[in-house]
């Protein structure tokens, strides 16, 4: 299975998540449950092409400087949706920043990585000093602060898949990291069948070829905005 092909899958299943939380007032809750646990298989395959792409890009400033302009980009249609759909009012809510979206989750992970390869890896003495710890911690630890999707759990899941070196440990470690993650959340029965969702997204990464694919790196970052837009505007002069 190349990137490509995982791209695809992590994107139909974040459709189908942020659908079930658009049309959920019209949804039975036994659909509603099927649809936000089939949704998260998206961000562990996220995580992991991310860390790829950490590895194989020419430069790691670009990189980082694409993430953050979309989380940026993103910020609006996110709370579009989500913020509304969250609490309904006659009041319709643009921004908001109580909960950030999960491009600044993937940008905080990278930067990271980024830290890790220009401070820690080139000088291997560094890693193991205080101080350098501490940075790399609070990079990760920001994503909590912001309260971004999936907090620092998914940030520290994009450093540490991108430190497994080895791919035969990759899909087992994001499923242990998410798994951990759904269990100490837990609030209902949707939170413990999220896990089933985790299990499929490491079982698509076990198939993973190492191939790139076909090379549309643009496709997450344009469809991202652009489909919590149009859902957004669903809800807002159809559903609500």
């Amino acid at each position: 299975m190349t990137g490509f092909a995982l791209k695809l899958i992590a994107i139909a299943s974040m459709l189908i998540d942020h659908s079930g939380v658009t049309f959920r007032g019209l949804l039975d809750y036994r659909v509603y449950e099927a649809m936000r646990s089939l949704g998260r298989i998206a961000f562990p395959i996220f995580v992991f092409l991310l860390a790829e792409g950490c590895r194989r890009t020419s430069n790691m400033k670009k990189y980082l400087l694409r993430l953050g302009l979309f989380a940026l980009v993103s910020e609006i249609p996110f709370d579009f949706l989500f913020a509304n759909t969250e609490s309904p009012g006659p009041k319709t809510i643009f921004l908001e920043f109580g909960y950030q979206n999960v491009f600044f989750t993937l940008f905080l992970g990278a930067l990271a990585v980024w830290y890790y390869q220009r401070v820690m890896k080139e000088r291997p003495e560094a890693f193991g000093s205080v101080l350098n710890l501490t940075a790399l911690g609070l990079i990760i630890a920001a994503a909590s602060l912001l309260r971004t999707d999936y907090d620092s759990v998914g940030a520290a899941a994009v450093f540490f898949c991108y430190a497994a070196k080895d791919k035969r440990w990759q899909a087992p470690l994001l499923f242990v990291i998410f798994s951990v993650f759904y269990l100490s959340e837990a609030k209902s029965l949707l939170d413990l069948w999220a896990i089933g969702g985790v299990a499929v997204s490491a079982v698509c990464l076990l198939f993973y070829n190492g191939r790139r694919g076909r090379p549309l790196k643009w496709a997450f970052y344009v469809f991202y905005p652009l489909h919590l837009t149009a859902l957004g505007l669903v809800y807002h002069f159809i559903i609500k």
